[in-house]
């Protein structure tokens, strides 16, 4: 109000001021021209015409400070040795008065308005704000209190023994804003939400109870779904209320006469003082300001339920209506211009599972699906069903499409606390005393007689470990506690597995959104060229921002999250800082774990052709155990204490005594058909446990390759040049290397291996060394930086038909696609 007759007041001061110049003046004019009629003058009258003079010619300008301050100094020299009456006098001191306070209002007005003491009162002002929110009639004055609370920030900002003079203005701000969100902001969105959340589910409920006598009505899961963010008291004041309109038919005709106690009258006036609070009266006000930012209450609530409305819409996406009621309940009764989703009722056509589906229920996906690392696709665990449920790639990208890539940070967030919360449970079962002494008893046996087990653990010592954990006891399914500690692992690797996919969808619906863009490596400005064009601002910020989505489609084409690192570093962080040494025994307990992961999916492989019922589990892959037991090692730092137990070369040398045992009782079992018939069922299952073994070692090197730590290194132009200088000599001497090593081998490039190993490469005389002519397994994901020799050969069962195949290459030895693995360490990735 005051700006607004800012004009105006300043007319009435200039109108004051000259009223009251020219009432001093009507008062010193008379006395100067009779002192200035005098012949003889005495020195004193002298002095008093002069300053009498000096007062009139000042009354005549403009009354600044210095000038009051002379008119003040002369009037007391006019004054002197009873030259005025006393009444004259009490009149100029009065006038004068005047003049000083009308030409100084302003400093006056400034001074009787601060309210900078509000500083050293801040604790009242919750109570005031609580105040003002439980009488909503009084809303009107918030502005004026926050206008009060602006007055102390030219105090603070003037403070001189801070090294930061705005650190306590910071301070004070967030306080100030921590008042209004606690004791305003908070409380009404929330109540705001409530109360449309309340009216629409009295309306579900009337319709509900029509449709429940024959009439129309919405289905008992829409209606539901509008309580999902009630909290227990409401939902039970809610019921309380329909059961009190359900009964008060019956209630007011047979007990309509009798009165009400007081304690009921007192809550019945508590109930309509609280119906009468209208909180629209907060949205009505204006944009006001607090401190150095400007508040819009009905914007901030406006904000809040677009978010939560939105929010609730995608967890419950066949509630649309409900929410669509909400949203026109909003702008009825209180006026809030809100926005539509545009949430479709299913995340994309086929209506397979939904992103957010598996996210909220991580822990029921992981156990009811299995995961395959190559095709990147999920099946449902089969026991008795006809059909099978699947998600991959493509339902991911749906999914994305429908509800935008924001969800992939909150998915790999989900699957990061279902993690944590496996891994407790992986912790306690290796800080058991039953497993942790018969994993050290294992270790020390290891580390002893190192020397006579050749380096490698022994395969035997592996089968007494998973003996003695079936020994110590099963569950009414038959399963004992390294199979439930195997299933977790592959839980674990399964989430991995599911983070892996999101990110893959994310990849292929960057590359189907940025298809229509006709060079990704050189995308032209479109900003730039709507401002050379000088158009109008709103078509500028348009081509801004199709700048910035094209910027942002464009980086995550390119590179992409690795969410894998991110998760490997936030649990490292955390091993970090306590004791953790009984995790590392995982290395030790990993040949168990391989041999019984093994002969599990023996088991499911073996029951893909037999009709299962509802406990054996028939299935064709699990690749979740090997990303599972991939990412432990890596988080707890066990990749070279694992490989340090050469386990792999143990199973190869395993299977190929295995092997010879068998093409030794060949001959002798063709003799005898019952004879020959056992021997080509130990051959089949000796071949599959082969091809498992193979399976498993391809799918644990390849989720090495995920977890593998990659150096960049930023150069010069000048380093540049040195490597391709560099690189041109080292590939003459690399070409001569390889000339020589194949003439001492005796075999030329590009033809078939040596048949007998260098002798350093031999095995010692108590163990045959694996025959030569099987395919060999390529090591370990590590930089290379000299030529390595290739591990020891990996034996099969021999095969009269395909005794020359290789993994990589050549015909399968059966019709599943999974038999020819791809080569892990070609540094591409699945």
């Amino acid at each position: 109000a005051f700006h607004r007759r800012s004009k105006r007041l300043s007319a009435d001061v200039s109108y004051m001021l000259t009223v009251i110049a020219f009432s001093l003046q009507h008062i010193f004019e008379p006395l100067r021209k009779r002192i200035d009629s005098e012949p003889r003058p005495t020195s004193a009258k002298l002095d008093c015409l002069a300053a009498l003079t000096l007062c009139v010619d000042l009354l005549n300008t403009a009354p600044t400070l210095s000038r009051v301050v002379v008119i003040n100094v002369a009037s007391a020299v006019a004054t002197l040795k009873g030259m005025m009456g006393d009444q004259d006098i009490d009149e100029v001191r009065y006038r004068l008065w005047k003049l000083d306070v009308v030409s100084t209002w302003q400093t006056y007005l400034k001074r009787v308005t601060d309210t900078s003491f509000f500083y050293w009162s801040i604790d009242f002002i919750p109570l005031i704000l609580r105040d003002i929110y439980e009488n909503p009639s009084q809303a009107y004055r918030l502005p004026s209190i926050f206008a009060y609370l602006n007055d102390v920030v030219p105090m603070l900002n003037s403070n001189k023994h801070e090294a930061d003079p705005t650190r306590i203005f910071q301070v004070y701000k967030e306080d100030i804003y921590g008042f209004l969100r606690q004791e305003i902001i908070n409380p009404l969105c929330t109540s705001i939400e409530n109360d449309l959340r309340l009216h629409v589910m009295d309306m579900m409920d009337q319709k509900f109870r029509e449709r429940s006598q024959g009439m129309f009505g919405l289905s008992s899961r829409v209606m539901s779904a509008t309580m999902t963010s009630l909290d227990a008291k409401q939902a039970k004041q809610l019921a309380a209320t329909s059961k009190t309109k359900a009964n008060g038919s019956k209630s007011s005709s047979g007990k309509s006469g009798k009165k009400l106690s007081k304690k009921q009258q007192k809550e019945a006036a508590q109930e309509m003082e609280k119906a009468a609070r209208d909180l629209g009266r907060f949205c009505l006000l204006k944009p006001f300001r607090v401190l150095d930012s400007t508040l819009d209450i009905k914007k901030t609530v406006e904000h809040y339920v677009d978010k939560t409305f939105y929010n609730m819409a995608t967890v419950a996406l066949h509630a649309w209506e409900v929410y669509a009621e909400m949203r026109s309940l909003a702008v009825q009764k209180y006026n809030l211009e809100l926005i539509e989703n545009h949430i479709p009722s299913q995340s994309h056509f086929s209506e397979g599972l939904d992103v957010l589906e598996i996210m909220r229920n991580i822990h029921v996906f992981v156990r009811g699906y299995t995961y395959n690392l190559n095709s990147q696709i999920f099946v449902e665990r089969a026991f008795d069903q006809l059909h099978l449920n699947s998600i991959n790639v493509q339902h991911v990208a749906n999914s994305i499409k429908t509800h935008g890539p924001g969800i992939m940070p909150t998915t790999v967030n989900f699957a990061y606390q279902f993690c944590i919360s496996k891994f407790l449970i992986f912790s306690e079962f290796l800080y058991d005393d039953h497993v942790k002494s018969k994993l050290i008893r294992d270790k020390r046996y290891f580390r002893d007689n190192k020397d006579k087990l050749n380096n490698r653990y022994p395969y035997d010592r592996a089968q007494k470990f998973v003996e003695f954990m079936r020994n110590l006891g099963q569950d009414n399914k038959g399963k004992s506690f390294i199979d439930h500690f195997r299933a977790l692992i592959t839980q674990i690797g399964n989430a991995l597995g599911y983070v892996r996919m999101v990110r893959s969808g994310g990849l292929y619906y960057t590359s189907q959104a940025i298809q229509y863009v006709p060079d990704v490596d050189d995308i032209i400005g479109f900003k730039d060229q709507i401002e050379a064009a000088k158009l109008s601002s709103e078509t500028i910020q348009s081509a801004g921002n199709l700048d910035t989505v094209l910027n942002r489609l464009q980086s995550s084409f390119a590179e992409g999250v690795d969410y894998f690192n991110m998760l490997v570093t936030a649990f490292q962080k955390v091993l970090s800082t306590a004791d953790h040494n009984h995790l590392k025994n995982f290395a030790t307990i990993m040949p168990a774990l391989t041999l019984n992961f093994v002969d599990h999916m023996l088991r499911k492989k073996d029951r893909l052709n037999r009709k299962s019922n509802k406990q054996d589990e028939a299935g064709f892959t699990d690749d979740g155990f090997a990303l599972g037991c991939a990412f432990l090692l890596r988080v707890l730092g066990l990749y070279d204490a694992f490989d340090s137990l050469h386990w792999w070369e143990q199973v190869e040398l395993w299977l190929a005594g295995k092997d010879k045992n068998l093409q030794q009782q060949k001959q002798a079992a063709a003799e005898n058909d019952d004879d020959e018939e056992e021997w080509n069922i130990s051959y089949k299952r000796n071949l599959s446990l082969s091809k498992e073994w193979k399976l498993l070692f391809f799918s644990f090197q390849a989720s090495r390759i995920f977890f593998r730590v990659v150096e960049k290194n930023e150069k010069k132009g000048e380093d540049d040049e040195k490597k391709q200088t560099e690189g041109a000599d080292d590939e003459k001497k690399n070409d001569e290397q390889k000339t020589d090593a194949t003439a001492a081998n005796g075999t030329t490039p590009g033809g078939p291996a040596p048949s007998q190993a260098p002798p350093q490469q031999q095995a010692p005389p108590q163990q045959q060394a694996p025959p030569s002519d099987r395919p060999r397994i390529p090591p370990p994901p590590q930089p290379q930086t000299e030529p390595i020799a290739s591990p020891p050969p990996y034996p099969t069962p021999a095969n009269d038909d395909n005794s020359s195949e290789d993994w990589g290459g050549g015909d399968n030895v059966g019709d599943n696609d999974h038999d020819q693995a791809p080569i892990p360490d070609d540094g591409l990735g699945f």
